[in-house]
């Protein structure tokens, strides 16, 4: 058993390695699926295979949409993700609470659901609307976006707020200072930062704020690697590259192998082996995105190779030799399962796989 386990990573390897040195180009982002998921409400949570749910549309889910089609928009101006971008704002302003905040969504038909977009929520909106803020498609986009992101920080607090949280937020943060570097947002950018930082370790191997690692993961180094660079904080900078480090041993068992995302089966308990299964593209996504900022840190090339083989995963380089994404519908499954590739394909991660080509495409792999 061991044995064929190790013929198979080992099989796995080579075909990262072949896959690199054939010098494949990457496939531009499809926005096939992520129109069909979407309508005036933003984006449906679910799909059941290719067909939309449309019983629930997330604000964070529009949020993350509204990243994802800005990204495309801003290498390759189209009319129909200028279209996209608006219409995923404007959902996002439909759930203003009267009284403060964001309402969490709209339920099928039946308006928005009376409850508050709070923790990850709240840190996905505020990471949407910073990049509206910057990379709007015209200025009337950004300062709308920048007028919603200023009632979604009212209802930030960087002292209470879980890591994840934290991290979503610090991109958003990262991405509207580099647009709009004001006292106010620097100064929640420095708080949100430091208070990442002193939930994390500083001795022993495990370096990771609790007890367990579950989903994505890479987005508290990428976090960090980018207030860093917002602030000039070299602290911050070690702290991340640090943090990305620890996360190697789970997601290269074999240095030279293909990713290998923790798996949601179980996820990666301390003092316990990684879960493989069901592995999901929020993970990968976001540990493309944290080796690009740490490539972009270092300029150290390891950083390059590893975002070029997570991006890899979505395309065939992973544990089921099946493509995650979909380069012909623009489509990406939920999760790679025990037993197979799972045959829905949802916002979360047909949006992931988007952001993480979109962020391969800057770099300079193939």
């Amino acid at each position: 058993m061991i044995t064929a386990q190790l013929h198979r990573w080992s099989l796995l390897a080579c075909l990262a390695v072949t896959w690199t040195l054939q010098a494949e180009p990457l496939p531009k982002p499809n926005l096939e699926h992520l129109a069909h998921l979407s309508d005036n409400r933003g984006i449906s949570e679910f799909a059941r295979g290719y067909t939309p749910l449309q019983a629930r549309f997330c604000i964070e889910d529009t949020a993350r949409a509204l990243v994802a089609v800005l990204r495309i928009h801003h290498t390759n101006p189209d009319p129909r993700t200028a279209e996209l971008a608006r219409t995923y704002l404007q959902a996002i302003t439909g759930l203003r609470n009267p009284k403060g905040g964001f309402y969490f969504g709209y339920q099928s038909q039946d308006g928005p659901i009376a409850k508050q977009a709070t923790g990850d929520q709240l840190g996905r909106l505020i990471w949407g609307l910073g990049e509206a803020v910057a990379q709007g498609v015209d200025e009337p986009m950004k300062v709308q976006a920048e007028n919603l992101l200023r009632e979604a920080l009212a209802n930030f607090n960087p002292a209470s707020a879980s890591p994840l949280e934290l991290s979503y937020t610090l991109q958003g943060l990262h991405a509207y200072v580099q647009a709009r570097p004001t006292k106010q947002a620097l100064g929640i950018l420095r708080t949100s930062a430091d208070r990442l930082a002193h939930l994390l370790p500083t001795e022993g191997a495990w370096v990771w704020p609790n007890n367990r690692v579950t989903y994505d993961s890479g987005r508290l180094p990428l976090a960090l690697l980018l207030a860093a660079k917002s602030l000039n904080d070299p602290s911050l900078r070690a702290t991340g590259l640090r943090i990305l480090r620890f996360l190697e041993s789970a997601n290269f068992p074999d240095s030279n192998g293909p990713l290998h995302v923790i798996g949601n089966a179980g996820w990666w308990q301390r003092d316990q082996t990684p879960a493989l299964n069901d592995q999901q593209p929020i993970d990968a996504s976001g540990l493309v995105e944290a080796y690009a900022a740490a490539w972009r840190a270092t300029q150290d090339n390891h950083w390059l190779r590893r975002a070029e083989v997570a991006t890899a995963w979505f395309l065939g380089r992973n544990d089921s030799e099946k493509a995650v994404y979909e380069t012909a519908t623009g489509a990406c499954h939920d999760a790679i399962g025990h037993h197979a590739m799972n045959a829905n394909c949802g916002a979360e991660s047909t949006i992931s796989a988007l952001i993480a080509l979109t962020t391969a495409q800057t770099l300079p792999i193939r």
